[in-house]
């Protein structure tokens, strides 16, 4: 069933409740009116005594929808409404003819006056909760939305910021890798520099001839074949079947 189909639907029942309070007020009314009359009370006036009577009672539903609505005690308005019910009944009864069905008549004209008003006054204030529960969902509704919204936008900021570190991170490690190659151009420098000529002459002869001997190096730089080999223990450099190799 669509909300049209509830809307139609509520519409109706309440119309037909509506209807049917006025029917009771107005065969309530002319029987305390008829009554009041009899009780001598000037016919230009008489109309007065069902009003206070049955309209108080239809007045203290609204407040009780009030208050209801409200969250507030609703006991007393109950109450009074109770007390004005008798005091209906009672009025309609010493007017009706005290038979079977007079008597039945003057009890449920008001009763039914005060069930028919409080059945509306409740599908008004049922109405008045749904509409209340449908604005509740679709304010909820907004939030959710705004709130998926600044997730989304909150998970982007989040991958851009990922996105800005690693590249951040790439470009640190480049720089990392090229300090450490300056690094150790620096400390290779500075080691050639406090090595003896012989050492660094003897590096030059092993980088352009890694097949000559101990012994030709000795000659070339002047020194002892042994002192050859602590020469190249300095430099890292080792001599194998292949020739020499530096580490």
């Amino acid at each position: 069933m669509t909300n049209k189909h509830i809307k139609v639907i509520s519409f109706i029942s309440a119309f037909l409740v509506l209807v049917i309070a006025i029917f009771a007020f107005i065969l309530s009314f002319s029987a305390i009116r008829q009554l009041a009359i009899d009780a001598t009370v000037p016919v230009n006036i008489a109309f007065m005594v069902p009003l206070i009577v049955d309209g108080l009672m239809a007045v203290l539903s609204v407040s009780i929808l009030r208050a209801y609505l409200m969250n507030e005690d609703t006991r007393l308005n109950w109450f009074f409404v109770c007390v004005f019910t008798a005091v209906s009944i009672g009025f309609n009864y010493a007017h009706s003819d005290k038979s079977i069905p007079g008597i039945a008549i003057a009890i449920l004209t008001p009763i039914a006056l005060v069930i028919a008003f409080e059945s509306f006054m409740k599908q008004i204030r049922q109405s008045v909760q749904y509409k209340t529960t449908i604005q509740g969902i679709e304010h909820l509704k907004i939030e959710l939305k705004a709130l998926i919204n600044e997730k989304t936008k909150s998970e982007n900021r989040v991958e851009r910021i990922e996105a800005h570190a690693e590249n951040r991170k790439q470009l640190l490690n480049a720089e990392i890798d090229k300090l450490k190659g300056q690094i150790k151009k620096l400390k290779a420098e500075k080691t050639t520099v406090k090595m003896k000529p012989e050492i660094v002459a003897m590096r030059v002869i092993i980088q352009n001839n890694s097949s000559v001997s101990k012994s030709e190096i000795g000659r070339m730089i002047g020194v002892a074949p042994s002192t050859v080999g602590n020469y190249a223990e300095k430099i890292g450099a080792s001599k194998n079947g292949a020739g020499w190799k530096m580490k």
